[in-house]
């Protein structure tokens, strides 16, 4: 068998979503990089399954391309946006979080959120929480404040 070399753009892309793991690990207060990467997969769905395709697809292109590809993981375009509630929300992030023994949502869903906020274009999270209904909005303004 050949020896596998590495390919650069590979690396990077691999480097910017520890980055962001890592970031929302800190934001949890939480050293285990697995929760804080079931906290950004239980948010990207919850969010992505709430907007329409094409909000969904402006707000992916933002992404670093592996988080991009979580993003897209399983999604199915017919029937969006689903008609979510903050409470259906946060559990979609519970029933992800489940996963690691841990099934604090609000905490997940603050850290995924305040890092998009950093990290994204303001204009692109002003259209994402436009998107939201008003329980959503509230819940996505005490998280990031």
């Amino acid at each position: 068998m050949p020896e596998v070399q590495s390919v650069h753009v590979f690396d990077k892309m691999l480097i910017q979503a520890n980055e962001w793991v890592s970031e929302i690990g800190e934001e949890m207060k939480d050293p285990d990089p697995q929760r804080a990467y079931h906290a950004l997969r239980g948010t990207l769905f919850a969010l992505r399954d709430r907007m329409p395709a094409t909000n969904a697809a402006h707000l992916s292109a933002q992404l670093p391309t592996l988080v991009r590809g979580i993003f897209y993981d399983g999604y199915r375009f017919v029937d969006k946006p689903e008609r979510t509630d903050r409470e259906a929300l946060l559990e979609r992030v519970r029933g992800e979080l489940a996963t690691t023994g841990r099934t604090d949502a609000e905490t997940a869903v603050g850290a995924v959120l305040r890092v998009m906020e950093r990290r994204l274009e303001k204009a692109e999270m002003d259209k994402v929480k436009e998107n939201m209904p008003k329980d959503i909005r509230a819940l996505w303004e005490q998280v990031s404040a």
